[in-house]
């Protein structure tokens, strides 16, 4: 039965005839493992390799989680910014969302020697899965798509609840998914919203996590001055049953996930952008194009946080 992952029985054992608390097994890497799989780069700074950049946001009552990951060839992906930013983010008016535009308008430098490449985000998540904060969530992202000389266009996400591996990871959104009060007053403020599949997601992450050092296609890079909780967080869902012989991602038990869901969402990005597939002709002409425009507007920085994700 173990082998088939029923784990019913022994855990019956073990809680009722040996008087201890059953341990379920899990298929995680251990933080330690990850760790040491860092790689020696800045964050901040986009790695050699790294060609298209995109941010995740998810969003908390007193904080965003945010991610910024850069995409590059074969669907190798890495971590640049690891970062929370807080504040009283159910006021609009509050600091913290003048914080959150300006890190997004925030152009990343590429590292490379005498470099003057900086690169800007190709597309920005926004999970907006809090009903508490839909009105204030796509009010924003109106006011961010409006803007008069620099628009800034956001995607807004939500995951699928689902106990099962149903959904892919992207979809291309479709009227018919809108469905109930929520979806409606997204669809009142003109606002799409892309269902992300979060269990073929979080697995996905775990199976590029896994890497070895012959692989090179499907990775996820960290750097190696990463903050400590980034690997808790990427190890924070484990594979459980939920009856019926299925299995589902659940969250471990006073654990926090943000940097999971984003890392989800940087995912669902690339799909959606439909990086996985571009053919060496278009890496290259992304290149290129990054050449072409080194002289760039020079970037918007806020004193009110800290690029290097101390937080």
């Amino acid at each position: 039965d173990l082998l088939q992952g029923k784990e019913g029985k022994m855990i019956s054992y073990v809680n009722n005839r040996q008087g201890l608390a059953y341990e379920k097994k899990s298929d995680a890497l251990s933080t330690t493992a990850l760790a040491e799989k860092a790689l020696p780069y800045p964050s901040g700074i986009v790695p050699l390799g790294g060609v298209v950049c995109t941010a995740q946001i998810d969003v908390q009552h007193d904080r965003f989680s945010v991610t910024i990951h850069a995409h590059g060839r074969h669907d190798q992906m890495w971590l640049v910014h690891w970062i929370e930013l807080y504040g009283d983010v159910k006021n609009p008016s509050a600091p913290v969302w003048n914080a959150l535009e300006n890190m997004l308008r925030t152009r990343l430098p590429y590292l490379q020697a005498d470099s003057t490449i900086r690169i800007p985000l190709s597309n920005i998540s926004m999970d907006v899965s809090d009903g508490t904060m839909s009105e204030i969530l796509y009010r924003w992202i109106l006011l961010m798509a409006s803007h008069p000389t620099a628009p800034l266009q956001i995607t807004a996400t939500k995951g699928w609840n689902e106990t099962g591996f149903v959904h892919e990871i992207y979809e291309a959104p479709k009227n018919s998914s809108a469905k109930g009060r929520k979806d409606s007053l997204a669809k009142n403020y003109g606002i799409t919203i892309f269902m992300v599949g979060t269990q073929k997601g979080k697995a996905e992450v775990h199976r590029r996590l896994a890497f070895n050092s012959d692989t090179v296609a499907s990775r996820i890079y960290y750097p190696s001055d990463v903050r400590e909780d980034y690997f808790a967080q990427l190890m924070s869902a484990i594979l459980d049953n939920t009856g019926k012989g299925k299995k589902a991602y659940v969250k471990k038990p006073g654990s926090r996930d943000e940097a999971l869901d984003c890392t989800v969402l940087a995912i669902h990005a690339a799909k959606r952008l439909y990086l996985h597939l571009w053919s060496e002709a278009q890496w290259g002409y992304a290149e290129q194009s990054l050449l072409a425009t080194q002289a760039a507007e020079p970037e918007l920085l806020d004193s009110t946080y800290n690029l290097s994700g101390a937080r």
